[in-house]
């Protein structure tokens, strides 16, 4: 009787151990990718893969992590153009202080140079009409443009505007993609 008591509590004790192990396994991974500045892109407006936090001034061409006013999350949400673990957005850098900027009806343009496949959709893939007005300018010191990779249906400066630096949360170095095609992560701009 003894002996099976033994085998029981030795079962019992292997059984947690290999949960603790299973958890540990899941979570700290996590946690150290977060706490070291990296992230995991799974959608698919921006190149899916690993991207990490870069240090330095926000220039033409990189990722960047941006963090929408409350009514464009609110209108993100409410029509499911993103999920809620996919806020803040990635998204590529198109205009910086001192651009010229159209947004209008053929898309966005920096100075003169129309940006493939940003010209506003009237109505979005459930027939909801999108918010859309023409905007024109010079972006001034801490405002910038940020568009979607090379996305018909992107949600971003086209729809959005301007972006105000404090919105932009981090600056963003591409290490791995999970899905990398020819050409890829070239912004659409370049």
């Amino acid at each position: 009787m003894n002996r099976e008591k033994e085998e029981t509590v030795r079962r019992r004790s292997r059984f947690w151990w290999r949960v603790v192990f299973l958890q540990l396994a899941l979570i700290l991974p996590l946690l150290l990718v977060l706490l070291l500045g990296y992230r995991i892109n799974l959608e698919g407006s921006m190149p899916r893969g690993i991207y990490r936090i870069k240090e330095g001034r926000i220039r033409i061409g990189d990722p960047v992590l941006v963090s929408l006013g409350s009514d464009w999350q609110r209108i993100a949400w409410n029509r499911g153009y993103v999920s809620k673990r996919s806020l803040p957005l990635l998204k590529f850098v198109c205009g910086v202080p001192g651009d010229r900027y159209r947004i209008g009806e053929s898309g966005i343009e920096i100075d003169g140079r129309l940006i493939p496949d940003t010209a506003p959709l009237d109505r979005d893939s459930k027939g909801r009409e999108m918010p859309f007005t023409t905007r024109e300018g010079t972006l001034a010191e801490g405002e910038y443009l940020v568009v979607s990779n090379g996305m018909a249906n992107g949600y971003d400066s086209r729809y959005f505007g301007v972006i105000p630096a404090s919105r932009i949360l981090d600056r963003m170095a591409i290490v791995h993609l999970f899905d990398a095609r020819e050409g890829e992560p070239s912004p659409p701009f370049h």
